[in-house]
C-alpha cells in the first residue's frame, strides 16, 4: 500500500493530513533520482530491499501513517523532510536557521577556546608548568578543533547530497568526522580536571605528587581519542548539519554510536559527579 499510488492507485491518506516530501507540499522535481540511502526506509517500513527513487520515496510518505508502522516514531514526517533536497526540495527555512543557529554556536565556542589558549600561553613558562594550568590547555585545544569543524557544518558535505551549501566529498566528510571525534578528547580532559581537584581537596594531594603521574593521563587520554577517532572512519557520514559517526536508522546497529559517543560521555559525566 505504500508504494500502491504509485501505480496509480489513490493514496491512502486523505489530503489535507498527507506526508509530504517536501515541507511545502510540493512535488519532487527529481522524481527519478536513485536514493542512494534508501537502505533506512527498507529498514524502518519493512521494505524488501529494491531499488528505491524519489518518486517512490515521495508516494511513500503520502501514504504513510502516523502510528501505522511499529519502527516508524510520531515525528518521521517532518525528520524525513530534513533530506528532501536530495530529491529537489526547496530548502525549508527551518532547516536554514538551524544551520546557522549552530554555526554561530559553534564560532563562539571556537573564539572562547582561542582566547583561554592565548590567556595560558601569555602567563610565561610558570603557568604553563601548572597542572591546572596544561589541563585547562587540553580542554581548550581539542575543543577548538571540533568547534572549528562544527562552524564548517555543510561545507564538508559531499556535494552529491545536495545539503545547504554542499561542496565537499566523502574525504572532507570523513575528516571532518574525524576530527570532531577527536575533540571529543577534551570531555576527557575535562574528566581528568574533576579527578585532579578531587585528589588535591578530598585526598591532600600536592602538585608535585600530581606531576609524577600526569604524564602518563595526558597520554592515555590522547591515545583514547585518536583510537576512537581512527575506528570512526568506517562511520563517518554526512547527517543533518556535519559528517559523524551515525544512529539509526542511518545506521543499521546502535553499537558505533554508543561505542564513539555516548559511552564516553556518560563515563565523563559519571566521574565528573563522583
Amino acid at each position: 500500500k505504500l508504494l500502491s499510488s504509485y501505480c496509480g492507485c489513490e493514496y491512502e491518506n486523505e489530503i489535507d493530513s498527507q506526508c509530504s516530501l517536501c515541507s511545502n507540499g510540493k512535488a519532487a522535481s527529481d522524481p527519478r533520482r536513485i536514493v542512494d540511502w534508501g537502505e533506512e526506509v527498507y529498514r524502518i517500513f519493512g521494505l524488501p530491499p529494491i531499488q528505491i527513487d524519489c518518486g517512490m520515496l515521495e508516494n511513500i510518505f503520502r501514504n504513510y501513517k502516523e502510528n501505522s508502522v511499529v519502527n516508524v516514531s510520531d515525528n518521521f514526517c517532518t525528520y524525513s523532510q530534513v533530506k528532501s533536497y536530495y530529491c529537489g526540495c526547496d530548502f525549508d527555512w527551518k532547516l536554514l536557521v538551524s544551520v546557522w543557529i549552530f554555526r554561530v554556536s559553534a564560532l563562539l565556542s571556537l573564539i572562547g577556546s582561542i582566547l583561554i589558549i592565548w590567556s595560558i600561553c601569555q602567563g610565561g613558562k610558570e603557568k604553563l608548568k601548572n597542572t591546572y594550568h596544561q589541563i585547562l590547555l587540553g580542554i581548550s585545544s581539542f575543543d577548538t578543533i571540533s568547534s572549528l569543524m562544527y562552524l564548517l557544518g555543510t561545507l564538508m558535505t559531499p556535494k552529491k547530497e545536495r545539503m545547504y551549501q554542499a561542496i565537499g566529498n566523502m574525504t572532507t566528510c570523513k575528516v571532518q568526522g574525524f576530527f570532531i571525534q577527536f575533540g571529543l578528547t577534551s570531555a576527557f580532559f575535562n574528566a581528568l580536571l574533576s579527578l585532579y581537584y578531587y585528589l588535591i581537596v578530598c585526598h591532600n594531594w600536592t602538585e608535585f605528587t600530581f606531576k609524577k603521574y600526569r604524564i602518563y593521563a595526558y597520554i592515555i587520554i590522547v591515545l583514547t581519542g585518536m583510537a576512537l577517532s581512527i575506528s570512526g572512519l568506517w562511520y563517518y557520514d554526512s547527517d543533518h548539519f556535519y559528517c559523524y559517526v551515525q544512529a539509526p536508522p542511518s545506521e543499521k546497529s546502535i553499537l558505533p554510536i554508543m561505542i564513539h559517543n555516548i559511552v564516553p560521555i556518560v563515563l565523563v559525566f559519571l566521574i565528573c559527579i563522583l
